[in-house]
């Protein structure tokens, strides 16, 4: 699993909690990764300005 070592180390557990935050980002890149989606993490989806989506 590929992971941000500054976000990791700054945000993981605070007064030895774990923050909702990376919770939440950790499950997202497990499915992401459980249902290999990585390669389309950063991809358009849809056809620009034909469904109301525009490529930023």
């Amino acid at each position: 699993m590929e992971a941000d070592k500054a976000f990791h180390e700054e945000y993981k557990v605070k007064k030895k909690r774990q923050l909702l935050s990376y919770a939440a980002w950790m499950f997202v890149e497990e499915v992401m990764e459980l249902v290999e989606l990585k390669p389309l993490k950063n991809s358009i989806l849809g056809i620009p300005r034909v469904n109301g989506r525009l490529p930023e």
